[in-house]
């Protein structure tokens, strides 16, 4: 019997990703997602890694985003320059209060892209040795210096930016394959590369993330149904 290979991809969203959590999060509810590949990279990381180690994003929104985004906004910048340090902190927060070890759920089912400096080359990482190891790959695959303060991200003693910078992507053989962008559905109305802390704006993206997928819920009917 051959198993049908199921593999999402979600693409990078800076300032948009509260819309990418509300596609996911719907997504997550009505499928079973146990045996998807995810791939992805920058910002579409953290969908990703909700949705690959099966972590409620409605929960996480409320749980991790809302106090994430009030963080940020107590700094004269605001997101800028601090997003990527503080996320880091409250992702790792979050897995470890899960499971010491939830990161196993991740192994050869979510494959970060990240760019390796200074040959920019695509390197992509599928396995990971602890919590603390997936969530600085998701930073690497996330970092660029308006976000982070820093030009690259040292990750296992090599230098990476942000694996968004070339558009090769990894992609698995016979499988059904879905692409998630911020821009599937909408054109948003907020500059891609800006992160907002507006609390009640995060929530308006997220809504419309929602009500897209919802309207849209055929292109995923492919996926496994949630018994």
């Amino acid at each position: 019997m051959v198993t049908t290979i199921n593999h999402i991809q979600i693409n990078g969203c800076c300032g948009h990703y509260p819309y990418l959590l509300g596609i996911l999060s719907i997504i997550q509810k009505k499928y079973n997602l146990n045996d998807v590949i995810f791939s992805s990279y920058s910002c579409g990381n953290i969908p990703a890694l909700l949705c690959c180690l099966d972590i409620d994003i409605d929960l996480e929104f409320t749980l991790l985003n809302i106090p994430l985004l009030q963080d940020l906004s107590k700094n004269t910048f605001g997101a800028f320059f601090n997003m990527i340090p503080v996320l880091k902190k409250y992702l790792l927060k979050r897995l470890n209060r899960k499971s010491l070890d939830i990161y196993k759920k991740a192994n050869n089912r979510l494959i970060i892209h990240l760019t390796h400096y200074p040959s920019l080359k695509i390197c992509i990482v599928k396995n990971y040795t602890s919590n603390e190891d997936l969530i600085n790959a998701c930073m690497a695959s996330s970092n660029i210096f308006l976000y982070s303060g820093s030009l690259f991200y040292k990750y296992r003693d090599m230098l990476f930016i942000d694996g968004g910078v070339k558009k090769d992507r990894f992609r698995m053989k016979c499988a059904n394959f879905v692409e998630i962008k911020s821009s599937k559905y909408r054109n948003i109305d907020s500059p891609f590369l800006f992160i907002s802390t507006n609390i009640r704006y995060s929530k308006k993206l997220f809504n419309q993330g929602k009500n897209d997928a919802i309207n849209n819920i055929i292109d995923y009917d492919h996926l496994p149904k949630r018994k």
